[in-house]
């Protein structure tokens, strides 16, 4: 997944910042992403294959497994994209539960029928999603095929370096924010143990997916659009645009505490029988820190569109010194419960580190001045 980022995730943010630029030429700027897409894929799975077999010593055909599933699972995601920039949100969502329903089914007959079973048939099984879903898309017409061509013609040096030069940087961000979401764990192995490790992974892990899985259809619909408007130079629909997301997500966040505090003791003890007291301690900072991260995806946006990424890369970095800072400190006093509010600290120092360079706050001082 971190080769699939490199490779692929500078032409997604590519595609999603710049495609609505091109209006009067969308075939050719199609082709032109797809021929990246190539490109990229040939040169992650080159990567895939020698870590492959130099640290993780796979077999050739576990290494051609994982290769095919790179390149099938890249072009999925570039049409992914593509509906996302264009606001075809249905057709996204319906490939989206065809792959994930297919995976799933496909795994469990599998998991019943197979003798010997280890960890690969999980690659096979979203090999079979990921063909499945394109053959059922294909049958039932539920998407309008781009006319893709392979062809050099359309590779553009300007171009290139143009969607190269934004992507990457969004890319290293994205990697960042990796390492910060999960560095905490590694600390609390190191001071405490591995069963510590679990129980906070566990709370952490279950309120940032109830966070983003509540959000992110937010975020999908509302991006494209603030694109769209800030490359029809209507910088101020942008804005508008931004604090409308905004709402809809405060507003989620108070459903959700609504519904998940009132549960969570259910949630932690009979479903996932971690029979610990105190976990109020995790909750309470860790769903504030899950729902500012969603913020922060809206907070940051004019920072991506007026190309100052090097401020998102600096934030991040940031937050991530001050959360490591935080942690070697604090866990080995306080135990594992500390990495939640040092998580929180982070969130904060990144939201603070990036307002003001986005000008999100000067416009809606201005929008309640009018």
């Amino acid at each position: 997944m971190l080769i699939h980022t490199l490779t692929f995730g500078w032409i997604q943010q590519s595609i999603l910042r710049f495609l609505s630029s091109y209006v009067f030429f969308y075939n050719i700027t199609v082709n032109r992403f797809f021929t990246h897409i190539i490109m990229s894929s040939l040169i992650g799975t080159l990567l895939l294959a020698i870590v492959s077999f130099f640290y993780f010593h796979l077999s050739l055909l576990e290494i051609c497994t994982i290769m095919i599933f790179l390149v099938l699972f890249n072009l999925y995601m570039f049409q992914l994209t593509l509906y996302q920039a264009r606001f075809k949100s249905l057709k996204y969502a319906v490939n989206e539960i065809i792959y994930n329903v297919s995976m799933f089914i496909i795994l469990c007959f599998f998991m019943i029928t197979l003798v010997y079973k280890n960890y690969f048939i999980v690659f096979y099984s979203m090999i079979g999603g990921l063909i499945l879903v394109e053959l059922l898309s294909l049958i039932f017409f539920l998407r309008k095929f781009n006319k893709i061509v392979i062809s050099k013609k359309f590779f553009n040096k300007r171009f290139f370096n143009q969607t190269f030069s934004y992507g990457i940087r969004v890319t290293i961000w994205l990697f960042i924010s990796y390492i910060f979401n999960i560095s905490d764990r590694f600390f609390i192995k190191e001071f405490i143990g591995y069963k510590e490790v679990g129980i906070y992974s566990s709370v952490y892990d279950i309120i940032f997916k109830i966070a983003g899985f509540t959000c992110m259809p937010v975020l999908l619909a509302y991006h494209p659009k603030i694109v769209e408007q800030w490359n029809k130079n209507n910088r101020q629909n942008s804005f508008r645009l931004i604090f409308q997301a905004l709402k809809y997500e405060i507003f989620i966040f108070i459903v959700v505490c609504l519904i998940f505090f009132p549960g969570k003791d259910i949630l932690y003890n009979t479903i996932l029988k971690l029979n610990e007291g105190h976990l109020w301690h995790l909750t309470i900072p860790l769903i504030i820190s899950a729902f500012l991260w969603q913020f922060a995806m809206l907070l940051h946006k004019p920072c991506e569109l007026l190309f100052r990424l090097d401020k998102m890369i600096t934030g991040i970095l940031i937050s991530l010194i001050v959360n490591i800072i935080a942690n070697l400190i604090f866990i080995p006093l306080y135990g594992y419960q500390a990495a939640a509010y040092t998580t929180l600290v982070g969130v904060m120092v990144y939201i603070a580190y990036i307002v003001p360079p986005s000008g999100v706050f000067k416009n809606l001082l201005i929008k309640i001045d009018n």
